[in-house]
């Protein structure tokens, strides 16, 4: 009968290894949330994490891996390390029908698109040194969009950049808006003149139209490499510069748009040999001025993945100089790069619009270069 005794404890063991197998990741749940959605970068925000056990059977030790962008750190979290991505583990001991919450706080330090899409979960089984595994889909994202620049040389660039926009506010009549009629002169286009008006007063008669609301600003932001050796944080001034002008222009009700070379961190990666369409997953937002066409701005130079390659800028521009013909479109490009290539293309363009405007942010080591008279440049320091 004592022969018998080992061998029950075994078989016990045996069935409460095979059923902890079995149903161990059974109603198991993993969920993930940001406080905050979106931030800027610099700022912090929590991750809120919910462990959820819908079963009888208790988990004597859970450990939780995900990981999120290098730019998100977490915060007093022993277990996480960073190497190209963010890697955090956390360790659980739930009973059965147990919920369990943990915030973790997360410093923004770079802006940027951020997603969780995968958690792995693994337990050890009992009374033994086997370790089971399951992964679990997640759909948790954040952005953190750029950080505004406060500085005298954006101030001043862009006073210079309003004064010019409202000195042609007036100088282009908006077809769309009648505000009277008058006698016909000379210089009038024959377009002008009212048939209906003329016949009734027996002479020429020409409509009066009420000139056009504003200029729209268009942003080219060129993220091309300006040196063979450069500051890994110019492109990312850049970005800045151009989301700071946009915030400071659609605050004066000025309808903004953006172009620029910039991948998007979500578009699918081209192939070697698919020429033009490798760049498809450029970002590009179309005109407006409210706050909510602000944010679509951020979002989209938050999602710009500064490590994939991008195409040279200069083809943007001469497509633009030879497809534009509307004065009333100001153009403001955000270049560190100074290629002469480049800037024969800038030139063509401020040629048949009657100006440009082009901030650069350079280092203090990177020289000056001479820039055609009808391009406005600024030199722009970068910001510690």
């Amino acid at each position: 009968m004592i022969v018998w005794i080992p061998v029950g404890i075994a078989l016990i063991v045996l069935i409460q290894q095979l059923l902890f197998r079995k149903f161990w990741d059974r109603n198991l749940t993993v969920r993930f949330t940001f406080d905050d959605h979106p931030v800027t970068e610099g700022e912090s925000t929590f991750l809120e994490e919910v462990v959820t056990n819908r079963k009888r059977l208790s988990l004597h030790l859970l450990q939780v891996q995900f990981q999120l962008g290098r730019g998100l750190h977490i915060q007093g979290n022993a277990n996480a390390s960073v190497t190209d991505r963010s890697n955090c583990v956390e360790y659980y001991s739930l009973r059965g029908c147990e919920q369990l919450t943990r915030r973790i706080e997360v410093a923004c330090m770079q802006r940027g698109y951020y997603q969780i899409l995968r958690t792995t979960l693994l337990a050890p089984g009992l009374l033994s040194s086997s370790q089971q595994i399951r992964y679990l889909p997640q759909a948790t994202s954040l952005y953190v969009f750029p950080k505004l620049l406060d500085a005298p040389d954006v101030t001043a660039a862009f006073e210079h950049l309003l004064g010019d926009v409202l000195s042609k506010k007036y100088l282009y009549p908006d077809v769309f808006t009648f505000r009277g009629i008058r006698e016909y002169a000379p210089t009038d286009p024959m377009s002008a003149i009212n048939q209906k008006a003329s016949a009734r007063y027996g002479r020429p008669m020409v409509n009066l139209r009420d000139y056009t609301a504003g200029q729209e600003i268009c942003i080219l932001l060129n993220l091309e490499q300006p040196a063979i050796r450069f500051d890994r944080e110019l492109p990312e001034e850049g970005i800045r510069l151009a989301y700071s002008l946009a915030a400071l222009l659609i605050e004066k009700k000025l309808p903004v748009s953006l172009k620029t070379n910039g991948r998007d961190i979500l578009a699918p990666e081209a192939k070697e040999d698919a020429g033009e369409e490798a760049y498809t997953g450029e970002i590009s937002v179309a005109s407006g001025s409210s706050k909510e066409h602000l944010r679509s701005i951020a979002e989209g130079l938050a999602r710009i993945d500064t490590e994939k390659a991008v195409r040279n800028f200069d083809g943007v521009v001469r497509v633009i100089a030879e497809r534009q013909n509307d004065n009333a479109v100001t153009y403001l490009l955000v270049s560190s790069a100074r290629g002469e290539v480049l800037i024969e293309a800038v030139a063509q363009l401020a040629e048949r619009q009657g100006g440009l405007f082009w901030l650069a942010p350079l280092e203090r080591d990177m020289p000056d270069i001479p820039m055609p008279a009808c391009v406005n440049f600024f030199r722009m320091a970068r910001q510690v």
